[in-house]
């Protein structure tokens, strides 16, 4: 788990946000430092989990830092013949979706129980039943995911006039998703 609850102050240091301080959502110093021990020493094919997306914006990156979590991601997989860091998944952005870069899977996983439209259009657009999904690791190679369907509640995000409802969903989609398990060099 990775917590990008952190912003840089004057001093250029790592501190907890509180409602004082501007929101950044980054990674600190300290625990970059502490996820390239810990894939320096492991053998296991890694999953990353944390709040914010630190992927690449496309796959719903919004951690100011992702640029160098992805560089120590890549550097510990590099030192292998497969992925040690075979996905990352978070949540935040409220939306389903999945994309792979250089081999590693960044999964979103969807709200439990709403969409953020923001304040021009209702601020949440809740789902008819919650969210949820359960998740198999295969060491050998494979992950799967099985999530589950919702509806939006009346008014939907389309009849709220969001612009990119044809886009979001009230769901959890089921993957299949494969990777090369990590073998020491």
């Amino acid at each position: 788990m990775l917590d990008c609850n952190f912003v840089r102050d004057r001093d250029g240091k790592d501190v907890d946000w509180s409602p004082k301080r501007s929101y950044e959502g980054r990674v600190s110093a300290e625990q970059v430092d502490w996820l390239k021990a810990d894939l320096a020493n492991t053998l296991h094919p890694t999953v990353i989990i944390s709040h914010q997306g630190f992927g690449p914006k496309a796959s719903g990156g919004v951690v100011p830092n992702g640029a160098e979590i992805r560089a120590v991601i890549a550097a510990a997989n590099h030192r292998e013949k497969g992925g040690k860091v075979v996905l990352c998944m978070h949540g935040h952005n409220h939306l389903d979706g999945a994309t792979t870069v250089e081999g590693v899977h960044y999964l979103q996983i969807n709200s439990a129980s709403y969409l953020w439209v923001g304040e021009q259009f209702g601020r949440m657009a809740p789902y008819v039943d919650p969210l949820f999904a359960f998740m198999e690791l295969d060491p050998a190679g494979s992950i799967r995911l099985i999530g589950r369907k919702s509806t939006f509640r009346k008014p939907t995000p389309a009849e709220r006039g969001y612009p990119d409802a044809n886009a979001v969903t009230a769901s959890i989609a089921d993957r299949v998703l494969r990777f090369t398990p990590p073998r020491a060099t």
